[in-house]
């Protein structure tokens, strides 16, 4: 690795570790002796790379019963739990690519907890688990594929996904709705169910 790459994915580690301080409210650094907890830069949800597509990589390398992977959201990074010190585990996967990816790593001092790390959620955001039926879920997902195929509705295409628009457009600058804008398309029937079962939580 060069000096100017080896500079800026430390640049990049310490924005890393920033966000992770931030969501389990205490600083985190990184060690150079080998720990059970593994920034995994490059390789989260805002990069477009899923659980899935880190697994393919981990595979060559650790048994799967032996770690868990937890996905800040919207973030450029994840975080591997290990069940073991793995001595050589960062220089292994340094560099590995993903997608058009390409993953660098760093052992964390802080030891966080799995649970801890997955239970922490952004302010704002509530989760509800089991409010549909399977069959619910399958035309709600039939619906957005159908729209998104369409292209008759309202969409931005941001650079690691395709969003589809209802009811008023998304102002992604001031990250607002912009209520003087109403778009052409009512909220389909299966989205105003969803929001109908939620709602109460809400008064």
């Amino acid at each position: 690795m060069s000096k100017k790459q080896a500079k800026k994915q430390l640049k990049n580690i310490q924005r890393c570790l920033r966000h992770l301080s931030a969501i389990v409210g205490h600083e985190c650094t990184t060690t150079s002796t080998p720990s059970k907890c593994v920034l995994l830069g490059n390789a989260g949800h805002a990069n477009g790379i899923g659980r899935a597509d880190v697994i393919s990589i981990l595979q060559h390398h650790l048994d799967q019963n032996r770690y868990k992977l937890y996905f800040p959201p919207d973030k450029q990074f994840s975080i591997l739990f290990t069940d073991d010190l793995c001595d050589c585990l960062a220089d292994k996967l340094n560099a590995s690519k993903i997608k058009d990816s390409v993953v660098y790593c760093a052992f964390i001092n802080e030891e966080i907890s799995f649970e801890i790390a997955h239970e922490i959620k952004p302010p704002g955001l509530n989760v509800f688990g089991d409010i549909i039926s399977e069959e619910f879920e399958q035309n709600l997902m039939e619906t957005f594929l159908e729209h998104s195929e369409s292209r008759t509705l309202s969409q931005d295409e941001l650079k690691n996904r395709v969003t589809l628009h209802y009811g008023y457009k998304f102002d992604y600058k001031t990250n607002l709705v912009d209520l003087t804008a109403p778009l052409d398309h009512p909220i389909p029937d299966c989205v105003r169910r969803v929001l109908e079962i939620i709602q109460p939580t809400f008064q």
